[in-house]
């Protein structure tokens, strides 16, 4: 599902800049945040 809706949001950048670096990095910031986010473990 995440590769689906970042093939979609760089798309739609790329065309709104037509430069595919910046897409690139924000999807990639997004997917590792995610990523991460959702290894979070909590002891205490």
């Amino acid at each position: 599902m995440i590769l689906a809706v970042a093939a979609v949001v760089s798309r739609k950048l790329y065309r709104a800049t037509s430069n595919p670096y910046i897409a690139g990095f924000i999807v990639a910031t997004l997917v590792t945040i995610m990523s991460v986010s959702n290894t979070l473990t909590v002891t205490y």
